[in-house]
């Protein structure tokens, strides 16, 4: 398959979705990761373009481990709005993955970054089909699956669909690992 997880901040996608991931990688599928921020405030110590380019490089590091194809949109962290610009550039991002399955954020989460991505894919999903929107990209002519990626906050996640990661999870550990600002500096603190 090819899955894309769009996700509001550079590690977001490994930490909700890194199993799912590998084992598309292991069947022969593609994986992309799309941010719509570029992560420059959540590095302890480093703030702006020096955060921002530490978890480039973090992300880089995940892409030459693994092979997911990612991009990183430009936006600063707090501050992703639902608006015309991202939109465009979002649809036409998943038109040129043309991808089977979308992963995101559900529309209720704690974060504002992560409740305007969810806003975000919301919106463009019905435009992916539409040839006249961004037409220098062409429409699809299908409807890819989008999923939410489990999460704890109210109200209550309720899956449908379980996938099984056990054979892959300590890989898992060593594709968080890659971000090491978030999982070893920033997310104890919070």
């Amino acid at each position: 398959m090819n899955i894309i997880f769009i996700g509001a901040h550079p590690d977001d996608a490994e930490i909700r979705a890194g199993g799912l991931m590998l084992k598309n990688r292991a069947a022969g599928g593609r994986s992309k990761i799309i941010s719509l921020t570029n992560g420059n405030c959540g590095v302890v110590g480093k703030t702006g373009a020096s955060a921002a380019a530490v978890r480039k490089e973090e992300m880089q590091r995940v892409k030459d481990l693994y092979g997911f194809d990612y991009e990183i949109f430009d936006n600063n962290d707090g501050e992703l709005t639902a608006d015309l610009a991202t939109r465009k550039r979002l649809v036409k991002s998943i038109r040129l993955f043309r991808p089977d399955l979308i992963v995101t954020h559900r529309p209720v989460d704690y974060h504002a970054d992560h409740r305007y991505t969810s806003l975000l894919v919301q919106d463009a999903s019905y435009l992916l089909g539409v040839e006249n929107f961004c037409s220098d990209v062409a429409a699809l002519d299908y409807r890819p699956m989008i999923f939410y990626a489990f999460d704890n906050f109210k109200p209550n996640f309720v899956p449908h669909i379980f996938i099984d990661i056990d054979d892959v999870v300590h890989e898992k550990f060593r594709l968080l690992s890659q971000h090491a600002s978030q999982v070893y500096g920033f997310m104890p603190q919070y």
